[in-house]
């Protein structure tokens, strides 16, 4: 069953975090569920727009049911990083669970708006809304525009800026500027560039209050590193379903190891 991420996030302990992944097969994203079903915990599943458009948001929903169904899971169906209004529309429409507006890269005032328009639009649907401010591998949150645009928008969920980075660089995380957001802002707060943050620090950031963590990159990169293993190991294996549950595995093993650092 798919419900909001606000929902899911009510159905872990206070002191944990939700661990969203993003996939852009059908092995990857039953890599993610089964492992999230055999542990025992819930899970965001979400594409990029990349990778929503890639597969087709009618096509991502029922991938999404589909695994839920099978594995008997509850899960949330995030859109990451939604800057496409015309694209957001068409995931609220198929029925996404719950969505990203990312206006960080817009002046103050216009990330307001846009992410209001966005807001609207999931409300009647009981969609849950993630804003963001700051840039992720670029500008800090700003603790008094953060507290402005929670005010002004209503979201559920705000991603923050406090030194992570996209990809597999290594961030300094600013723990002192987290501290200061969780006490003043009133909605879950969410770190984007999971995959480049050491286990410690994941662990320290779940500990002063972020509730939820996005994972991407870590998995494409096993993913197609064991797809390349593979493929040289056995140059004549021509055989789709031989040789994906390799990298399926390689998967698997990942997004284990982030719920139990951060939903466990």
């Amino acid at each position: 069953m798919l419900i909001s991420s606000v929902d899911l996030l009510s159905k872990i302990k206070k002191s944990k975090a939700l661990c969203a992944f993003n996939f852009s097969t059908f092995e990857v994203a039953e890599a993610i569920i089964q492992t999230a079903a055999r542990l025992n915990t819930p899970v965001i599943l979400q594409t990029s727009q990349g990778e929503a458009s890639f597969l087709n948001p009618g096509i991502v929903r029922l991938i999404a049911t589909f695994l839920s169904k099978k594995y008997g899971i509850l899960l949330s169906l995030n859109l990451d990083h939604g800057k496409d209004l015309k694209l957001i529309k068409d995931c609220i429409a198929v029925g996404y669970s719950s969505v990203h507006i990312d206006g960080s890269n817009l002046p103050f005032e216009q990330n307001v708006e846009i992410t209001k328009k966005v807001v609207d639009l999931c409300r009647k649907k009981g969609i849950s809304v993630e804003g963001e401010m700051g840039q992720i591998n670029g500008e800090l949150t700003r603790l008094e525009e953060a507290v402005r645009f929670i005010e002004e928008t209503k979201v559920d969920f705000l991603a923050v800026a406090i030194g992570e980075k996209h990809g597999l660089g290594k961030p300094e995380l600013q723990f002192d500027l987290l501290k200061s957001l969780v006490r003043l802002i009133k909605v879950p707060l969410v770190l984007h560039g999971g995959s480049g943050i050491s286990k410690k620090d994941l662990q320290k950031a779940v500990s002063l209050g972020v509730r939820k963590i996005n994972f991407n990159t870590e998995l494409r990169l096993v993913w197609t590193n064991a797809l390349r293993k593979t493929l040289k190991e056995k140059p004549k294996e021509i055989v789709p379903y031989k040789i994906l549950p390799v990298a399926q595995k390689a998967v698997a093993k990942v997004v284990e190891d982030k719920m139990k650092i951060c939903s466990l």
